[in-house]
Formats: structure tokens, sequence, C-alpha cells
């Protein structure tokens, strides 16, 4: 065992006896003596992946980035390890993007090539490039039946993140329904499938013709029902001026005009608002729905990988 790692091995049973921001100071003071002193003397040497792992537990990804910068990696091995981490501690800093790009770096040969390609092709989803995300997932080859059976359960939440539901069906009898790392996951992609299923959108367009017809009705349609009466009244109001001003001092009289000219424009506005409240429920919906999915495919794989 490493100098290095007997210190932190070390600090770990000191953290029963201090508190944990102590902790964290010592651990500090430690890694910032051993990078100067590499620095000092020219040193550029593998990580001490004991080091490494530990820094990880204690949840100092800063310093796993930090650790990974100053070290060489001359052997493949070295090197998918060093890209995994990396990609571990950005995903853990929420830096999903470039947590991506290091995972991608882990070579085919790597055991840690399938454990990269989960997380990274569950970054790319939450991300929302889900395409690029199944191109991924579909690439993976596991070796061990668990890691096959969470590459499928993966999968499916893909699928119902592109909402493709025959496609969802196709590989739902593949996965297993029972296994340990699913919780209520599993139940929960049903139910969502069900969801998608039944669910009816609300059309913008639907929404726009509503409100022509009575005005305020297509965002009744939508569920904003205040909003709706109040489009009604408003219309329904000037509406009935303009008529009244024309009836009594002619349809070319200025107050007939100005009645009618808005008029015209809240019965154009409550039209389009109408069509853009559709969307945003629909938007707001369809995100909602995405969230939930993205968080089911996400604790299996903290569960597995615990």
């Amino acid at each position: 065992m490493s100098a290095k790692l007997r210190i932190f091995t070390g600090f770990q049973n000191m953290n029963k006896k201090f508190p944990r921001h102590i902790l964290q100071t010592l651990i500090t003071l430690v890694f910032i003596v051993s990078l100067i002193g590499s620095q000092a003397f020219g040193q550029s040497k593998m990580p001490d992946w004991g080091f490494v792992q530990f820094l990880i537990d204690q949840e100092n990804y800063g310093q796993v980035l930090e650790a990974l910068d100053h070290s060489s990696t001359p052997t493949v091995s070295s090197s998918d390890s060093a890209s995994f981490y990396r990609g571990w501690a950005l995903y853990n800093l929420k830096e999903l993007s470039r947590s991506t790009t290091a995972f991608r770096e882990v070579s085919l040969s790597s055991s840690l090539h399938i454990r990269s390609g989960l997380f990274g092709s569950w970054n790319l989803a939450y991300q929302k490039d889900v395409k690029t995300a199944d191109l991924w997932l579909s690439s993976l080859h596991a070796s061990t039946p668990d890691e096959m059976a969470l590459v499928k359960f993966e999968t499916l939440g893909i699928r119902l993140l592109e909402r493709d539901l025959p496609g969802y069906e196709k590989i739902r009898d593949d996965v297993p329904s029972t296994y340990y790392a699913w919780g209520k996951a599993l139940e929960k992609l049903d139910v969502y499938a069900g969801q998608i299923r039944t669910d009816k959108q609300k059309s913008p367009a639907l929404a726009g013709a509503l409100s022509a017809v009575v005005p305020g009705l297509g965002k009744i349609y939508t569920g904003q029902t205040g909003s709706g009466v109040s489009a009604f009244l408003i219309c329904g109001a000037l509406g009935a001026l303009s008529v009244e001003n024309g009836m009594r001092d002619g349809w070319s009289h200025w107050s007939t005009l100005v009645f009618s000219g808005l008029f015209a424009l809240f019965y154009a506005g409550n039209i389009y608002g109408s069509m853009i409240s559709a969307k945003e429920v629909r938007d707001y919906h369809h995100e909602d729905m995405d969230q939930h999915i993205l968080l089911d495919m996400h604790l299996p794989l903290r569960e597995f990988y615990r």
C-alpha cells in the first residue's frame, strides 16, 4: 500500500472521531502538498487509484479532476480508468456535456465500458439528445446478464422519451420484472406507457378554432377557465359597443371605428392566445413526463453501481 493511500486510509478511520469539515481540511492540505511535491520534482506519474477512489468516496470531485490533471496515463488500462473517473466526477458535478465526452473515451476493451456507456447515454437523454443516447445504448454489448438487463431497461426509458410505444412493447418482455435494481421503477415505466397511450394532447389548432367560434372557448379547452371567461366578456363587450355605435352613429363614425378596431384586436389576440396556451400546456405536460421518465431511468443505475 502506498504512503499516500495509508494516510488516507487513516483519515477514513478518523472520520468517526472528527467532524467532516475538519477531515475535509486535512484531506485538502495533504492533497495540495502532494501536488506541490510532484511539481517541484518534475514528476508526472500514474494516478494513485486508491487515492482517487477515496476522494470520490468523500465526494471531493474537484480534487479528483485535479489529481487526474496532474497525472500521466501511459497504458490503455490507466487511460480508460482516468477517463471513467473524470466522467464520473464531472457527472456528479452536473457538468453532463464534459462528463459524456470523458465517458466516450473509455475503450471497448475496458471493464468500465458498459458502465460508462450507460451513464453517458443517460447524460445525453437528460440533455434531450435522445437519438444519440439510443444509438450509444444499442452499441453496448454487455457481457453479464445483469448489465444486459440494465441496458434493456434504459432502452425502455428511451422508447418512452421518443413516445415510441410499439418499440416499448416490443422489448418490454425482455426486461425481467423482478430485479432488485429496478425497485418500483419498471412499474412506473409501465404506468407512463399507459398514460402516453391514453393521453389526448391539447391541440393548438383546435384551441384556436374554438376561440374563433366562441371567444375564450379555446382557453377553457386548455384548462384556463378564468382566462376564457375574461376573453369572452371583453370580446363580447367590445363587439356590443361596436354594433351599438354603428347603428347609432353610423359605421364610418370614428367611435365605431375605434371600438371595431379594439374588438378585432382582442378577437385576434384571443385566438392566438388560445393556440399559445394549448402549446404551453402540451409542452409542460411533455416535459413533466420526460422528467419522471429520466428519474426512473436514473435510479436503477445508481442502485446497481453504488
